[in-house]
């Protein structure tokens, strides 16, 4: 059986209108021992005859159809079946750049990485921002890749940002069948990314980290992540404790030191995170914005954090918080949203 390079794992949900981007940019690749895995996840537009119509065209895609059940799970789905050396996960609405996988597939022999991290751009209609970590090619040997992983999940006066989506990476897939590694249900827990990352970072002995920006992450009106939902502030406050409890409850030491620093940053990120979420898209903020300032656990991880390391942007609007200034947060964000 041939094996090919990498396998790249697809899940669909409502993306008519970009599933050809998408695909296209995945046929065209200048690496092309690939398998592309579209996970068809009860899609209720076109998208599964879209599928189908593209496996028939060329034998390197593989279709799964599947009852609805969220995005982590749909990633399951693929990696139950995808036999490359590494996998790749790409979201239906973005594309990648057409060297993206030979540039991160040489990179991971090159360095024997278990996982390689590239950066990325964010498109916003016409505008273009562009994202990365490093400079310079980095390699993360053993231990440490926990520093990694800590700058996945916040910063600290020790730790320096990853960021940690998967869709910008490649994963050995030996090490993801060896270990059982899983993503767990968004509808669970607001962010699988990183849960995923808690699982799968301390198995590895190599972390390469480039910074070619090379994965095209698309703002798209009415995606998942520009919907409103309320109670996103409790979600957070339950992806923090897991991560907590998961590392504590763990055998990792080098993980458990200092972590709470970590902790409390990706706490502090997402209030801000989440005052601006509220103002953008909820008509009746000002009781969402007092719940938040007012919450307990975030009052107390501002206390916690030394919030002299934050930027200048979120140390402003920290202090706010901490003071409980409801107006003067609105204030801001709508006009931030109005200037755009």
């Amino acid at each position: 059986m041939h094996i090919p390079k990498v396998s790249i794992i697809v899940p669909i949900y409502n993306v008519e209108r970009y599933l050809d981007r998408c695909l296209n940019s995945l046929q065209n690749q200048t690496l092309q021992d690939i398998e592309i895995i579209l996970v068809d996840d009860g899609s209720p537009d076109n998208c599964p005859k879209l599928c189908d119509k593209y496996a028939k065209k060329d034998n390197r895609i593989k279709v799964i159809h599947k009852m609805n059940n969220g995005l982590g799970y749909a990633r399951n789905s693929g990696i139950e079946i995808a036999i490359g050396e590494y996998i790749a996960f790409v979201d239906s609405d973005d594309y990648v750049e057409k060297n993206m996988y030979e540039i991160l597939y040489n990179s991971s022999k090159k360095s024997g990485a278990d996982i390689t991290l590239c950066g990325y751009k964010r498109i916003n209609n016409k505008k273009i921002s562009y994202y990365n970590d490093v400079k310079d090619i980095q390699i993360k040997h053993n231990n440490e890749c926990i520093s990694v992983l800590k700058g996945m999940i916040g910063l600290s006066d020790k730790t320096q940002h990853y960021d940690f989506a998967v869709w910008h990476g490649l994963y050995s897939n030996k090490l993801i069948q060896k270990n059982n590694v899983r993503f767990c249900s968004e509808r669970d827990y607001i962010s699988e990314d990183i849960i995923f990352h808690l699982s799968i970072v301390p198995l590895c002995k190599n972390i390469c980290i480039i910074p070619d920006c090379l994965y095209c992450y698309c703002l798209n009106e009415n995606t998942l992540t520009t919907k409103y939902k309320p109670g996103r502030l409790s979600a957070n406050l339950k992806l923090c404790k897991y991560i907590f409890d998961y590392i504590n409850n763990g055998k990792n030491n080098c993980l458990k030191e200092n972590i709470q620093d970590n902790i409390d940053y990706l706490l502090i990120d997402k209030t801000i995170s989440n005052l601006s979420y509220e103002v953008k898209y909820n008509r009746k903020c000002l009781s969402a914005l007092k719940e938040i300032v007012n919450n307990e656990l975030v009052r107390e991880a501002i206390d916690r954090y030394p919030i002299r390391l934050l930027s200048k942007k979120q140390f402003y609007l920290t202090r706010l918080v901490k003071m409980k200034c409801i107006h003067m947060l609105y204030l801001i964000f709508y006009l931030k949203f109005k200037m755009q």
